[in-house]
Parts: structure tokens; sequence; C-alpha cells
């Protein structure tokens, strides 16, 4: 019996759902497509009437998961300058953020990766960084659109880069220390 259109998209995003929330936790190569597609309640078998490859479905998580990760960790236009970029940091260097890579950004717990992955994954991580960093330069105060970006950049760059050092850390002081230190450092005057 043939799925409906609506339970074809159903299941897609499952499958999405699962893979990226798997791929921030285990990294691409620590998932298989038959683990997956297990997890969605499907056969190995299935997968092809989704995706054409690993690397595609690799792709179409992590836009997803850029967009779940930009809905829940993102700047937010609403709370105002300088606010915005105030509330993002404190929602990005949280430990909750720290302690879930699952549910977190795709960056940090997938960037590495990324570099050496194929030629969509690099281009889907490319818009999907672009696209942060022009949501945090909207809100980043200032007048100058260039220095709001360059400021923007640097913002994310940090914050990315105390999110990786804080995970590669045991839990404890240093591991605290380090997103508070890089909290107080971007939120200076």
């Amino acid at each position: 019996m043939k799925k409906s259109r609506e339970e074809t998209i159903l299941t897609r995003e499952r499958i999405l759902a699962s893979a990226a929330r798997r791929f921030r936790e285990s990294g691409f190569d620590g998932v298989s497509v038959k683990d997956l597609m297990h997890e969605a309640g499907l056969t190995h078998g299935a997968f092809y009437a989704h995706f054409p490859s690993k690397d595609a479905l690799i792709g179409a998580a992590c836009t997803a998961a850029f967009s779940e990760s930009a809905n829940q960790y993102g700047p937010r236009a609403e709370e105002g300058r300088p606010d915005a970029v105030r509330r993002f940091l404190e929602r990005y260097l949280s430990k909750a953020h720290l302690e879930a890579p699952g549910s977190g950004c795709m960056v940090p717990a997938l960037a590495a990766e990324a570099s050496r992955g194929s030629a969509e994954v690099q281009r889907t991580f490319s818009h999907g960084i672009a696209a942060m960093i022009d949501r945090l330069a909207d809100v980043t105060p200032g007048d100058e659109a260039h220095a709001r970006r360059q400021r923007a950049i640097a913002t994310l760059a940090e914050a990315v880069g105390a999110v990786v050092l804080a995970r590669a850390l045991e839990p404890g002081e240093l591991q605290d220390s380090v997103l508070e230190a890089v909290r107080q450092h971007l939120l200076k005057p």
C-alpha cells in the first residue's frame, strides 16, 4: 500500500530529527544509516525512498538543525539591541547548552567534522553559519553595518570556541570558568 504524501513528509521529518540529534551526539561517522532508520521505525531499504545518499541526509539534517538552533539559541530581534546579544550569550554559553549537544547548536558539535566533509556538507555549514552571523549582526549595537558584522563574526567564533573547549573538559570549575570568562569578555563594553 502506497503512503500518502503527508505520511511521506512526516516520515522524512522524523528521520531528519533523529539524524540531526544523533549526528550532534555522535558525529557523522558515529551513526549508521541502518541505526537511524531503525530508530525511526523503518527498514534500511526505506532510506533510499527519502535520500539518495548519507551525504544528502547529512546536509538535510544539518539544515534542519541550523533552523532548530536558530530558534532555540539564536539572537532575537524583538529583545532589542544590546539585550538580544546579551540574551543570546546567556543561552549559548549556558550549562544547559553545554550538556545537551544532541539538541544544541550544530557548529560546536560538528564544525571540525564538517571541515573534512563533502562539498554539500561544507555548503550547508557555510549557509547556516552565514545566517547565524547575519542574525547576530542585525542585533549587534552600532551604526555601521560592516563593523556590526565584524563584531558578530568575532562574537560567534568566541562563543562557539568556548562551547567546544568547555565540552572537551571534565565537568567542574574549569569548565564553568571557560563559559563565564568568555561571556564576561564578550559582554564588556
